[in-house]
């Protein structure tokens, strides 16, 4: 099943200044954000860059120099304006570790003097103690003990209205109530592995993605964190004409900015873009030069294309018996450029047919047939290509005019090879669809306007 959260995904991407979260982390009240990537930098818009020595190392996905390797000696010091907070505010941190040390070693503190807030491992049994607001009977005291300390561990604590909630991977492990009145911090930067005030009760271990709010993170967003909801990524798709994407919508143009949204396998919200590329399979910009030519005369059709060098051309030849490739007409060459020279012409080749097939990757488009002819006349096929394009061609059923909208309400006419006018209607829609079905089997032309913006297609 999907899902839509239609204000979380506008909130996201709307704010161009978080443009380096990733986009599982709430912006909402956000104060900082370090993702220790080579650096101490805090990718908020609170730019509260850190100052320390610290040595970097892979983190819990794989990724190298992404995360702190915390020893005796780190001196890694935070602003003070990162965690300010009083007995009656809110807030949340959060953040990934792992510890292998002993005594009673900080991650994270503000402890000068003695007491404030500190997140440590007591005595080194494994349990992970939470406390501020001094050492005594009102202190703020909570703890856990992790299953496998050595591994990586997220760790969340939210505290509102004096109550305290301590969630490890993505679960809460117990609450408590705060009735203490002293200073979360004094003033002093915050230390990340030592006590803030020296370098003593050093942590040893690995530490990564540290973010502190100025709120209580709801209980869905702190499961979010720990799985990295919502996940993002793109959907790159080149197709031709025109491609109904996963949220049921059809595109005839190109499109990079449309965004889906599911469930992925984990529960999580996994966003896509889409990057979508629309070719057109009426990429032929010009028809044959010259469709009235003496047969005592060599010829050469020249086919001129809007698209890139990577098509290709495949000149085909009615031979009585159908249209077939040039391979297998004798005379004719140029099967695979943009050229066709037909020599030896005699009078055999009185009103042959010939047409062009051109290919890129993803879409195809069929010349007109163009007719030598004995008798002098001109016939002028060059379309303006920015106008309007018909596809598919060559069509069997129906077939679809795409229109600029300045010629929205234009008469169209379809005229067969002896200049009848055998359809006409109105263009009431930027794309329309023209019933061919009873057509006879042929070429013919599209004439739009009244200007007479022509179109040459096919009808098979």
């Amino acid at each position: 099943m999907k899902f839509f959260y239609l204000t979380t995904l506008a909130l996201l991407f709307s704010v161009s200044s978080f443009a380096q979260l990733p986009p599982y982390v709430p912006i909402d009240s956000l104060v900082a954000y370090y993702p220790f990537s080579g650096n101490l930098d805090d990718i908020s818009d609170n730019n509260l860059n850190g100052t320390g020595n610290p040595t970097y190392q892979i983190d819990r996905l794989n990724n190298s120099n992404s995360a702190l390797k915390l020893a005796s000696g780190s001196n890694i010091k935070l602003p003070a304006s990162l965690f300010n907070f009083g007995y009656g505010d809110s807030f949340t941190i959060a953040f990934w570790f792992s510890h292998n040390a002993g005594g009673d070693a900080r991650i994270f503190s503000t402890e000068n003097p003695e007491g404030n807030f500190r997140i440590s491992n007591g005595g080194g049994s494994g349990r992970y103690i939470i406390q501020f607001g001094g050492c005594c009977a009102n202190a703020g005291y909570l703890y856990d003990s992790l299953a496998f300390p050595l591994n990586w561990n997220h760790l969340v604590f939210t505290y509102k209205r004096r109550r305290g909630s301590l969630y490890i991977n993505g679960k809460l492990k117990s609450t408590f109530r705060n009735n203490s009145f002293e200073k979360l911090n004094y003033g002093q930067r915050v230390a990340i592995g030592t006590k803030a005030g020296s370098s003593n009760d050093a942590w040893i271990g690995k530490f990564d993605d540290l973010g502190i709010w100025s709120r209580e993170l709801t209980s869905l967003e702190v499961i979010n964190l720990y799985n990295r909801c919502p996940e993002s990524s793109t959907d790159a798709i080149t197709t031709c004409d025109s491609y109904t994407w996963t949220n049921g919508i059809t595109y005839t143009k190109s499109n990079t900015t449309a965004k889906d949204t599911f469930v992925n396998t984990t529960g999580c919200d996994s966003i896509v873009t889409l990057n979508l590329t629309i070719n057109y399979s009426d990429f032929i910009s010009q028809q044959p030069t010259d469709q009235s030519l003496l047969i005592s005369q060599d010829a050469t059709f020249d086919i001129g294309t809007s698209g890139t060098p990577s098509l290709t051309f495949q000149w085909q030849t009615d031979i009585g018996t159908g249209y077939q490739k040039m391979s297998n007409a004798g005379q004719y060459s140029g099967t695979q450029t943009k050229n066709l020279s037909i020599s030896n012409v005699t009078s055999a080749n009185n009103n042959q047919k010939f047409r062009c097939i051109v290919n890129d990757q993803y879409c195809s488009d069929t010349s007109v047939a163009a007719l030598l002819s004995l008798y002098g006349v001109s016939v002028d096929n060059l379309r303006n290509n920015q106008i309007f394009h018909i596809y598919p061609n060559p069509a069997s059923n129906e077939l679809n005019i795409k229109i600029e909208s300045n010629l929205l309400g234009s008469q169209f006419r379809i005229i067969n090879t002896l200049g009848q006018e055998i359809k006409q209607g109105e263009l009431s829609k930027l794309i329309s669809t023209i019933d061919v079905s009873k057509l006879p089997k042929g070429s013919y032309n599209m004439l739009i306007g009244t200007e007479n913006y022509s179109h040459p297609f096919l009808v098979e």
